[in-house]
């Protein structure tokens, strides 16, 4: 993508996990919507947070699908991840109380906060497509994030255009993953469980699916569209994202 693409925020191509993802900027800094379907999916920012800190869940507005006010309670519903792969507790949207809640108890600000390509599993329990609406500053940069060692993490494609699975490398230190089948990735599917698993093998060239290197444009992740990673190594890893004007 050029940087002229990225200054007045194109729009970005997105796949089907989240359809659409129409960008509006001045400068670089806008807002995106992005949609959610029905069922399970994986979520994250897709810009910066502006003051360069961590995002707030409130921040994250829920609309219907004509992108007004989303006002139905408790169906649309976010988890973390924790590093033991189990979800940990339950946030549901409820307009009526300001935003998200626990239970029915708002939660206030500064209390569920997650930090660039960090993501969430997000429940769409209406019998419709909607929307989530985030906003911020264009990221221009690589973005890195760590997973411990044997652990897992949802992390996702925080720029405004798609990336290709090929250019998302697992790093220990300075240096490529060499370990085959040690870093592993799923997509979710619609009901909730993962689809197929991917492993990164350098000396196949990249991520595979079992020993089979799966080429480029196999797997790719819309703007806002995450993964469950899963590092096996004995050391933290860094999953390293290219740069949106690469």
């Amino acid at each position: 993508m050029k940087k002229s693409m990225i200054a007045i925020a194109a729009t970005a191509l997105c796949g089907a996990v989240f359809a659409t993802g129409d960008v509006s900027s001045g400068n670089i800094v806008g807002y995106q919507i992005i949609e959610i379907p029905v069922g399970y999916s994986l979520f994250t920012m897709t810009f910066k947070d502006i003051a360069g800190g961590q995002y707030d869940i409130q921040d994250v507005k829920v609309l219907a699908s004509d992108g007004t006010d989303y006002e139905v309670n408790n169906r649309v519903k976010v988890n973390k991840l924790a590093a033991n792969g189990n979800y940990e507790a339950t946030y549901n949207y409820r307009l009526s109380k300001g935003g998200w809640c626990s239970s029915a108890t708002f939660l206030g600000r500064n209390v569920v906060m997650f930090g660039d390509g960090e993501g969430l599993c997000v429940y769409n329990g209406d019998s419709s497509a909607l929307k989530l609406q985030v906003s911020g500053s264009v990221n221009l940069t690589p973005v890195s994030m760590e997973i411990a060692s044997t652990s897992y993490r949802i992390i996702g494609n925080m720029t405004p255009v798609a990336v290709d699975i090929q250019d998302v490398i697992p790093y220990i230190g300075s240096e490529i993953c060499s370990a085959n089948n040690r870093v592993k990735i799923n997509k979710i599917l619609a009901n909730g469980n993962y689809g197929p698993t991917y492993n990164y093998r350098l000396s196949k060239g990249g991520w595979c699916q079992s020993a089979t290197f799966i080429g480029r444009d196999a797997v790719t992740l819309a703007p806002g569209e995450s993964l469950c990673v899963y590092n096996g190594e004995s050391d933290a890893i860094t999953l390293r994202f290219p740069s949106p004007i690469d």
